[in-house]
């Protein structure tokens, strides 16, 4: 199994060496959405490092994988709900404001805590909730 730049990336080759002829991405949009990114406290290990250089690691990683998949006559694709690719986060705003959700998500840490860190919140998030929710 191959993976060097996402879990998207390694789901891919998953799927193709199970016998997948055609593999369909769904949520796997490889840039943020309107400001909505995980490069702040939700996802840690990317360690200060910008969206805009991870999210191409993600594209160029999927794109190898997918020009390898090519050659052996696998198809991938990425499936988006948005009507056209220069009005996407238009799209998605407008779709938050219809539906009353923020068009920008709070942004939390879901990485495991270990030690005194992680005892904090577990006692935190029974007397309060998640960490994050508030």
């Amino acid at each position: 199994l191959y993976v060097w730049s996402s879990i998207a990336q390694a789901g891919v080759n998953l799927a193709a060496n199970m016998g997948a002829r055609e593999i369909l991405l769904v949520g796997c949009d490889n840039g943020p959405l309107a400001k909505n990114h995980h490069a702040g406290e939700q996802h840690t290990r990317w360690k200060g490092v910008s969206p805009e250089h991870r999210y191409r690691q993600y594209r160029v990683g999927l794109q190898e994988i997918r020009d390898v998949l090519e050659k052996r006559g696998i198809t991938v694709l990425s499936l988006t709900p948005f009507l056209g690719l220069s009005s996407a986060e238009e799209e998605f705003e407008e779709a938050c404001v219809k539906k009353g959700l923020p068009p920008v998500v709070k942004s939390f840490d879901i990485s495991p805590r270990r030690g005194l860190s992680g005892l904090w919140a577990k006692i935190y998030s029974r007397i309060r909730g998640p960490l994050g929710t508030d």
